[in-house]
């Protein structure tokens, strides 16, 4: 990592790596730095380099976080790698071709090179702590202590791209140029880094991978019958406990098992109000391990999440208000009691059946809501005189058997 003398340091260091190439193969040259000017006359020859854009390094720009612990204090220090855009500009007397031979001279040398090398670093490093310094304000740099070496890479800019970067001199008539990529340049926040405490006691326990896998959900009293609020369920399957034991995830809440086994675990419902509302009901079983000093229970190995459908109990059902007569039928609203709130997102609809085969005569869409709500109600029209089995549908699971019945009108 580098100090806020690393940027500078790359564009001493690249004027450093020119200058002897362009002295010697075109007479009276010089490398010069700083923003593209405009003649009057026909200029000395000249490499002129520019640095016109930096950027993050788009693989590297994070790898510094998180710089802080959780009590503020700092744990690493700042950094950011940024990649360094140069514009290398050629003059000279364009009858004598100076800046064709000054590009040449430019690229041939740069693409031999292809990275800035600790020792040229050095070079800068020296020249600034000279008895006729250049830059001595960078005799303190470390960009030469960075891990990774700056390399250097041809933009390949198209005419559009070109006629865009000159359009920010609007006063500078065009010259010969091309643009070159120095990356990466990491600089460094230097600030005191508090370093973590040592390891003061090393606790190592390897075990086997044995994931818990859920073949069957069902009630205890039986698989027949209803899973509901509050009823004891049996999770079947495997490797279901480890050495501790094992949690069970009901739709968010983590249950203690009543009975555990590697084969089979009990759990107890939450009551009605209190557990996941009616509907699918995502489970996940994770196997408890005990480690640590003192040994204590902690979470391992989890399974796959396996889906119940939690019914909904219908504790009452009328009608809203008497029926009233229409031109099919009766028009009718019925009210349903459940003991699972059901809430604004969930699609509730009520399937009034024939009590005598169970056979669903209709089906009715339920009421907005604006909050949960254990009281709904169902309004339809042209509903036949009869009696009607009342079965209460949330999000595709139907409340528990047997169905209540309602008579219209």
């Amino acid at each position: 990592m580098s100090n806020y003398l690393a940027v500078a340091t790359v564009t001493a260091a690249l004027r450093g790596i020119l200058r002897p190439a362009v002295i010697s193969d075109v007479s009276g040259a010089d490398v010069t730095i700083g923003r593209p000017q405009a003649f009057t006359s026909t200029p000395a020859p000249a490499v002129n380099i520019f640095l016109y854009r930096s950027q993050p390094h788009p693989a590297m720009r994070n790898e510094d976080l998180p710089t802080r612990r959780s009590d503020g204090s700092v744990r690493t220090k700042p950094r950011i790698p940024l990649q360094l855009d140069y514009l290398f500009t050629f003059y000279g007397d364009g009858n004598n071709l100076e800046p064709e031979r000054l590009f040449a001279v430019t690229a041939r040398t740069l693409h031999a090179i292809a990275q800035v090398s600790r020792d040229e670093i050095q070079d800068v490093v020296d020249a600034a702590t000279a008895q006729q310094p250049i830059y001595p304000f960078l005799a303190t740099t470390d960009l030469a202590d960075q891990v990774e070496l700056v390399k250097l890479t041809q933009l390949p800019l198209s005419l559009d791209e070109m006629s865009r970067l000159w359009a920010l001199f609007p006063d500078i008539p065009y010259a010969l140029s091309v643009a070159y990529q120095a990356s990466v340049v990491v600089v460094e926040e230097d600030v005191a880094v508090l370093p973590a405490p040592l390891v003061q006691r090393r606790d190592v326990l390897v075990r086997l991978i044995n994931r818990p896998v859920i073949e069957s959900i069902a009630p205890v009293s039986g698989p027949s019958g209803p899973i509901v609020a509050g009823a004891a369920l049996a999770i079947g399957g495997l490797s279901l406990t480890g050495p501790a034991g094992a949690t069970v995830n009901v739709g968010g809440q983590r249950l203690q098992p009543t009975a555990a086994a590697p084969g089979r675990l009990e759990i107890k419902l939450p009551a009605a109000g209190g557990g996941p509302p009616a509907g699918p009901t995502l489970v996940r079983v994770t196997q408890l391990d005990a480690f640590g000093t003192p040994p204590s229970p902690r979470p391992a190995l989890s399974s796959e999440p396996a889906v119940f459908l939690l019914q909904p109990k219908v504790t009452a059902a009328a009608l809203a208000a008497p029926a009233a007569p229409d031109a099919t039928g009766y028009t009718a609203t019925f009210r349903v009691t459940c003991d699972i709130p059901v809430q604004v997102a969930q699609v509730a609809a009520l399937l009034l059946t024939d009590p005598g085969n169970g056979k669903i005569l209709r089906v009715v869409g339920g009421e907005d809501r604006t909050g949960p709500l254990n009281q709904l109600d169902f309004p339809t029209t042209s509903v036949p005189a009869g009696t009607y089995g009342v079965v209460l549908q949330v999000d595709g699971a139907s409340s528990a058997p047997p169905p209540p019945t309602v008579t219209v009108p």
